[in-house]
């Protein structure tokens, strides 16, 4: 970051922290100021931290406080705020705010979901909810409370106390087995019925009967949310005059006690859903993810689901393989049952347990990639083989598609064992210049997946940092690399009950590296059982495998092999194989046996609970989501000229684009038509600069996508 990035930086820092600071009366020297730096900085080398100061910075800085709002303010947000170290090489300054009242300011503007999920105590008392009302900094700010405010203040105060006195008495288990008919899983629908039964209960001192209908239209949108969405303040406040609600009626304020009563009122609507509604979720529901659904919520009966799960949960455990043990000296994970389409699902929770095995995870990788070209661990390698493979085809194929049974579950534990130690052996040296050369392909990753972390480092990383241990793993040397994949494969401790167990057979799905020892373990079933292949194309990922040849010999030696498939303790998924059909789904592709002709699958896109919107900036996020899904469509296998599914899947990526665009603005509050006639512009300069063909075709194509998608057909919408 170069020290022009670094003012503007701390400009907007400033900018946006100035209601934070009060005005002073006395007027501080600009001596004065460089005083109180040049002690922070002397109190810094105290402390041993080499600390320097460019003239240039220090003055531009001042500069601009001075200007902007005065050496007394100025004063007071360099002390109030901390020196930190920008980098190590440059030895430059910045300043970074300590206020803890920006950061609890900032939590406050949006109604947090995820405690549906991830359940946290509520408190609904009289007293907490009138201090989170209360609590503005608009409020604090005022210098003198005025009659009228202190005569608002009384009513919120009673208006509150008779809401938080009906909610606690009332007998919510009643109305729930009212509203909710089912004992198992609860709609949408009567979800909003329920809440907004309470509500009617509870408010009727609060909101007017039009009010009530808006309130239930805002409890539909925070019911129906997936479960990456954030209820924004905008969204608990709009179309609710507030001039009638009667925590503020019978009173005229002027233009300062407006803009109070307005937040005061943000905070009873966020308080309201954070900790109320959610509070009464919670207590009768269990709120969960559904496998395969993208990011929907279920909510289920909550007695139920803790009956189901637990019995699920010993299923799982007197039906595997798992030895008990005594005690644990050893980190140890638990398991949870997530609700899928026919039953559940067993995810075991390994957070501590995969601590060791980041830094290693891309080296480990590597080392596959180079050993088996057959593995994919993504969809660039997808792209890469079939491309490579069916480039040059235009006979016809015998394409297969298989997929195993409960494959983590049936890994023998002694054979992965030996498996690893062989790939290991393998490996010509044991000095530092393996790990060298393997982290040079890494290390972009390593600074990818910390993008985030790294924007915000201005001083030396503790090497307690992820990213400073995912780095030393340029120290470790073959052995070490290969113990720590080795104590992966066996040893997996759980709790559950309060009891330990260990799996004697399969590895857990829970842990960072099962997927890489899975992968290593179908290479060498492959390797045993299909060396016979030749001219086909042999492929899997994890437990999908997908089989192209033309050679009639090898394919009928491969149905021999599959028909009473029992290699390595795996069994067939009779269900999920697809064998000489016209066309097979792998991995999202769909693959038709004649020549290189490749589409993309669409048929299990959800696009309502795939996409959030985020509340912040919506235009700049719409466009960047939109950007990054065309980077992934507009790929060489499906749009090469090659593939004569080319201008097929073109017209698919347009139907999917707008498809998306209209799911994301129909969830804006705010819509200008111009701006989406220039995202749909953008859209398709991107595809005519990613292939060369006829203009006009694409333009004809995108014009009756646009049709059928009904994108156009967005009306303007403003606040109101």
């Amino acid at each position: 970051m170069s020290t022009t990035q670094r003012i503007i930086s701390l400009y907007e820092i400033l900018d946006d922290s100035l209601a934070e600071y009060e005005l002073y009366t006395n007027e501080e020297t600009e001596s004065q100021l460089f005083a109180l730096l040049l002690n922070n900085m002397s109190a810094a080398e105290r402390k041993r931290e080499d600390f320097s100061f460019k003239n240039e910075v220090v003055c531009k800085i001042f500069e601009y406080l001075n200007r902007k709002i005065g050496k007394a303010r100025t004063y007071d947000i360099l002390n109030s705020c901390l020196i930190v170290k920008s980098s190590e090489t440059t030895k430059e300054v910045i300043w970074a705010g300590s206020n803890a009242t920006v950061k609890m300011e900032a939590n406050k503007q949006f109604v947090d979901r995820s405690c549906l999920l991830n359940p946290k105590q509520t408190n609904t008392s009289y007293l907490a909810t009138f201090k989170a009302i209360i609590n503005t900094k608009q409020y604090h700010m005022m210098k003198e409370v005025t009659y009228n405010m202190q005569k608002t203040i009384d009513l919120i105060e009673n208006k509150v106390r008779e809401f938080v006195d009906k909610f606690n008495t009332l007998h919510t288990w009643q109305i729930c087995k009212m509203c909710v008919r089912s004992s198992k899983e609860a709609e949408y629908e009567e979800m909003v019925n329920f809440l907004f039964c309470i509500s009617k209960k509870c408010l009727k001192g609060i909101f007017t009967f039009r009010q009530f209908r808006i309130l239930k239209g805002k409890i539909t949108l925070f019911v129906y949310k997936n479960k990456i969405e954030n209820m924004s303040a905008q969204e608990c406040c709009n179309h609710i005059d507030m001039k009638n609600v009667k925590l503020f009626t019978g009173n005229r304020y002027t233009r300062e006690e407006n803009i109070i009563c307005s937040a005061m009122f943000q905070n009873f609507m966020i308080t309201l859903f954070q900790q109320f509604y959610t509070h009464l979720i919670n207590k009768h529901f269990y709120v969960t993810e559904m496998s395969g659904r993208g990011f929907r919520l279920l909510y289920f009966n909550k007695d139920w689901y803790q009956k189901e799960t637990k019995r699920v949960c010993e299923e799982f455990v007197s039906s595997c393989k798992i030895e008990k043990c005594s005690s644990s000296s050893q980190s140890y994970g638990s398991i949870r049952a997530l609700r899928k389409q026919d039953g559940f699902r067993i995810i075991t929770n390994y957070k501590k347990v995969n601590y060791p095995f980041k830094p290693i995870i891309g080296i480990f990788r590597n080392i596959l990639r180079k050993k088996y070209d057959h593995l994919i661990f993504g969809n660039s390698d997808r792209i890469k083989e079939l491309k490579e493979h069916l480039g040059t085809k235009t006979e016809m194929n015998y394409i297969h598609s298989f997929d195993l049974s409960k494959c983590y579950d049936r890994i023998d534990q002694q054979v992965l064992a030996e498996c690893v130690n062989m790939l290991f052996q393998e490996i010509e040296s044991n000095s530092d210049f393996f790990v060298n050369k393997c982290i040079k392909y890494t290390f972009d990753e390593i600074k990818q997946r910390y993008r985030h972390q790294m924007c915000y480092i201005n001083g030396p990383i503790s090497d307690g940092n992820n990213l400073i241990k995912e780095i030393k793993a340029i120290k470790y040397t073959k052995q070490d690399i290969s113990e720590i994949v080795l104590s992966g494969v066996s040893n997996h401790c759980i709790k559950y009950n309060n009891e330990f167990y260990r799996f004697a057979l399969g590895i857990p799905q829970g842990m960072t590296l099962s997927t890489y020892l899975c992968a290593l373990y179908q290479a060498n079933l492959v390797e045993r059982h299909f060396g016979f292949i030749n001219d086909g194309l042999l492929l899997n990922y994890v437990d999908d495998f997908l089989f192209i040849t033309s050679n009639k010999k090898e394919n009928d030696e491969f149905l021999a092999k599959i028909e009473n498939f029992d290699y390595e303790n795996m069994l067939l998924n009779h269900k999920k194989t697809q064998t000489n059909q016209e066309c097979v789904t792998w991995c999202g592709y769909k693959i038709y046996n004649s020549g290189f002709n490749i589409k993309y699958s669409y048929e299990t896109v959800h696009f309502g609970y795939n996409f959030a919107l985020p509340t912040h900036n919506p235009g700049r996020n719409i466009k960047e989501k939109i950007k990054k899904i065309l980077q992934v469509k507009l790929n060489k296998l499906l749009i090469s000229k090659k593939n004569p599914k080319c201008y097929e899947n073109i017209y698919d990526i347009f139907l999917y684009v707008f498809g998306v665009l209209g799911v994301l603005f129909g969830r804006c509050e705010f819509v200008n038509v111009g701006f989406v006639r220039k995202v749909i512009d953008e859209i398709v300069l991107q595809v005519k600069e990613s292939i060369r063909c006829n203009s006009q075709l694409i333009d004809k194509m995108a014009e009756d996508a646009l049709n059928k998608t009904g994108l156009l057909s967005v009306e303007p919408r403003r606040f109101q």
